[in-house]
């Protein structure tokens, strides 16, 4: 029997909307999708099932902002962790990510979202390392 965190991690590929902290103007961009919003309300239930996720390399259609690339599902089953855990992205990656531009990357350090997607089994059991912790 497969877990309901599971059956939700795998429809990942069905988001088409993730969080913009910096378009405030409209709700769904701000906040995402409503599968999004259901991953994250899974809370820690979720957490193996995307660190897992951060490992595939399947391209969306999620354009990251300023930038000609797309996200992966890997990315953004990060981007869903990160919303549930809070994750300390220098004490986990071991880069210094010292330079924000809040109008591109989500809201996040520049280049970490293609970070995760140039990079996705090392992003992953990194990730493991930190949450086995």
């Amino acid at each position: 029997m497969t877990s309901p965190a599971a059956v939700l991690v795998n429809r990942i590929g069905e988001i088409r909307q993730v969080p913009d902290p910096v378009k405030s103007d409209s709700a769904s961009l701000r906040w995402g999708d409503s599968l999004y919003r259901e991953i994250v309300k899974l809370g820690e239930a979720a957490v193996p099932y995307l660190i897992d996720k951060v490992r595939d390399e399947t391209k969306t259609d999620i354009r990251v902002p300023c930038r000609n690339s797309v996200l992966t599902q890997g990315a953004v089953a990060f981007m869903l962790l990160d919303d549930i855990l809070d994750i300390p992205y220098f004490q986990v990656f071991e880069v210094q990510w010292d330079v924000f531009d809040p109008p591109c990357d989500f809201g996040y350090p520049m280049g970490l979202p293609e970070y995760i997607s140039a990079h996705p089994q090392e992003a992953s059991a990194k990730l493991k390392r930190w949450y086995g912790k």
